[in-house]
């Protein structure tokens, strides 16, 4: 009797330890292809700080948010800030906007007053955004308005009064996201080099305290991929990544472990990098 058991204890081990390794393996294992062409699906670009134009990048200005919307982006992400009369304007920072439209090589991270943003120009020949400027393109060209510099939403709320749900934000906090998801936004949980270690905070801690669970995050290029399929497995999290340019990178990512990537030189119309 006590040689049955014992043979069956030592099965039933080596049972549940085949189980657990088949189960990691299914897990980490690549996930199946989309059926469309990812090249020029615009259900899965960001136009990075409105996309870049002659080569330039992070320039936030009306020519390249016109050329992304041409090219046929569905999603804009914005960089933004706040006037020292507390307008939201689309910058990088203050010290990237002065050395843009002064070529100040000297450190500034000071703001100025809307009036004075709205006289610059950038690189001597692109404009300047405000969030109102954009939210006016937007009446005439419906997209989704991206931004990851400012999570406040008692701030947002006073440009963003209608269609909350066409705002993604990245939040950094998780008293953050639950006040954008409150107000109605969809909010991405930045969690920058995505691992294994994010999994317990947000997918497990979060849930036991909000009861509720984190429907996006937000993550670096360079993050583990064998975690993120992990996670969308396990929990159906969406992923939005920050940045590439790679054609190949989208080709074997897209659809996948990634949900929206941003990017600055993709040409969704002709499959190319328009980078200079």
């Amino acid at each position: 009797m006590k040689n049955f058991l014992h043979r069956r204890f030592w099965l039933y081990w080596w049972g549940g330890i085949l189980f657990l390794i088949i189960v990691f393996l299914w897990l980490i294992s690549p996930m199946p292809p989309p059926k469309n062409d990812v090249l020029t699906d615009n259900c899965y670009y960001i136009a990075h700080a409105t996309g870049a134009i002659d080569g330039n990048t992070y320039l936030n200005c009306k020519e390249s948010l016109i050329q992304s919307l041409d090219n046929g982006y569905k999603y804009i992400e914005v960089d933004l800030g706040i006037t020292t009369d507390s307008a939201l304007v689309c910058i990088h920072d203050w010290e990237h906007f002065h050395k843009i439209t002064t070529y100040d090589t000297i450190s500034n991270n000071n703001s100025i007053s809307e009036a004075e943003f709205r006289h610059r120009l950038i690189l001597d020949q692109y404009t300047p955004l405000t969030l109102d400027d954009v939210i006016r393109m937007r009446n005439h060209h419906f997209f989704f308005i991206v931004t990851d510099k400012i999570s406040d939403a008692k701030l947002l709320n006073r440009y963003f009064k209608h269609k909350r749900n066409q705002i993604m934000i990245e939040a950094f906090a998780f008293s953050d996201y639950e006040e954008l998801k409150h107000a109605g936004y969809i909010p991405m949980m930045s969690l920058g080099r995505f691992n294994y270690s994010n999994i317990f905070w947000n997918f497990i801690y979060y849930p036991l305290r909000y009861h509720k669970s984190i429907k996006w995050i937000c993550v670096a290029s360079s993050s583990n991929m064998n975690s993120l399929r992990m996670l969308k497995r396990l929990f159906n999290c969406k992923v939005a990544m920050y940045t590439s340019n790679s054609s190949s990178f989208f080709t074997e990512h897209l659809g996948r472990e990634i949900d929206l990537i941003y990017t600055d030189n993709w040409n969704l119309k002709t499959k190319t990098n328009n980078s200079r």
